[in-house]
């Protein structure tokens, strides 16, 4: 869930900022009474997953959408590794390129098997510091009908640690050519930078009855 505070640098105006606040407060309080029934489909679908890649002969407890550091050494040849001190954090640099005969299983590892580029990791959290990466060939989406990314698409991800420990985005662009669904190919240049973040809480309340007054 995101909460807009802040517009091109300055504050939002009080009015806004009330009805953010209270779009924010009603989306988290639906997020809250539907996460049971959400679960349960997700526990579903992931259930069938699993089931698939085993059949398969792959990791039955991975996500299918997993990607983490584990994913990148499995689909990938990491190469000429190197200490490097990034935005005043120890490192570990690699270059990666797809590993030759890897079959993947899920669809993190088929996104990240056709990728090459460079990777910057903390080895103290086991965070992705910084990746650079680019197709080296096409991937696609519902087997292409919803969407077919070309080669040489190139994606940059940066995180940054915050005092109490947790990652979170810092950084993130896309220069990227695609073709979604049927309609002609389409140039993707995005850049988002993420900042000043602050801890966000909402409280949401029942509304409590009176008793019903006795009869006289």
């Amino acid at each position: 869930m995101q909460k807009l505070v802040a517009e091109n640098g300055s504050p939002l105006t009080p009015e806004r900022a009330a009805k953010e606040e209270k779009r924010a407060a009603e989306e988290l309080e639906k997020a809250e009474r539907e996460a049971p029934k959400n679960k349960e489909k997700r526990e579903r679908k992931r259930e069938g997953r699993k089931a698939k890649r085993k059949a398969k002969g792959g990791d039955a407890e991975g996500d299918d959408s997993d990607v983490e550091i584990s994913t990148f050494l499995h689909a990938c040849e990491c190469v000429s590794p190197r200490r490097e001190r990034f935005r005043e954090r120890d490192t570990i640099v690699f270059d990666f390129r797809p590993r030759a005969g890897f079959h993947p299983t899920t669809q993190g590892e088929s996104i990240v098997s056709k990728l090459s580029g460079v990777i910057w990791v903390d080895p103290a959290e086991r965070q992705v510091v910084r990746l650079e990466a680019r197709l080296v060939e096409g991937f696609k989406i519902g087997g292409g009908l919803l969407a077919s990314i070309k080669p040489g698409s190139a994606f940059i991800f940066e995180q940054t640690r915050m005092n109490d420990g947790v990652w979170l985005p810092r950084f993130a662009q896309v220069n990227a050519s695609a073709r979604v669904l049927l309609f002609a190919g389409m140039s993707i240049n995005q850049t988002e930078e993420y900042s000043d973040y602050k801890r966000f809480s909402a409280k949401t309340g029942e509304e409590k009855l009176d008793a019903p007054k006795p009869k006289p």
